[in-house]
């Protein structure tokens, strides 16, 4: 399958396509142990105490939606942190971490292939690959997001419907000067 057609696979094959990859849909990614060690850790990690790591990461620009977060617990690769955000049910507080997850996520220092797989660890790879699409079309480093995209594939986005628009991982002013229309950026650590 080429790659061009590989983005194409809906989610409904996409366990078909596991199972020729020996039932396991990232054997062929090899992870590094840092992130397997971090995978097996956050399992007893609360939301709370990743949005704290996150917003101590820099995700200031989403702090004022968490009155009271936990001092920070430990410490994670951005890859697994956050995927681990875009997990849960489709409601607002879930909302709320997936754009949050967006923001490191979009850290430039990540691996992609560390996202890859750490996202299909986690079955939040059609999320992953939503802001991925995003990231393409929105910011200003689509070879970052190119790489994303090629190591979720064959993933589809999903949940169209809950998951955020572009509006809601950038910011944005309403003007910047006599003539001039508004002024988009991508959120991402480090950028405040």
């Amino acid at each position: 399958m080429s790659k061009a057609t590989a983005t194409l696979v809906s989610p409904a094959k996409q366990s078909t396509l596991a199972k020729g990859r020996g039932g396991n849909p990232f054997s062929a990614i090899p992870p590094p142990r840092e992130l397997v060690d971090a995978c097996n850790e956050v399992e007893t990690w609360t939301r709370p105490e990743l949005l704290a790591l996150a917003v101590a990461r820099g995700c200031g620009h989403y702090a004022p939606q968490w009155r009271e977060l936990p001092p920070v617990k430990g410490s994670l690769p951005n890859e697994v942190l956050g995927c681990c955000l875009l997990r849960g049910p489709a409601d607002v507080e879930t909302f709320r971490a997936i754009r949050c997850a967006a923001m490191v996520l979009s850290d430039l220092r990540n691996r992609a292939d560390g996202i890859g797989w750490t996202a299909r660890r986690f079955r939040v790879a059609g999320r992953a690959m939503h802001i991925a699409r995003l990231g393409l079309t929105a910011d200003t480093h689509p070879a970052y997001w190119r790489r994303v995209i090629d190591a979720l594939s064959p993933f589809e986005p999903g949940e169209p419907e809950f998951l955020p628009g572009v509006s809601r991982l950038v910011s944005e002013t309403r003007w910047t000067g006599p003539g001039l229309g508004a002024s988009r950026q991508w959120l991402r650590l480090g950028d405040e």
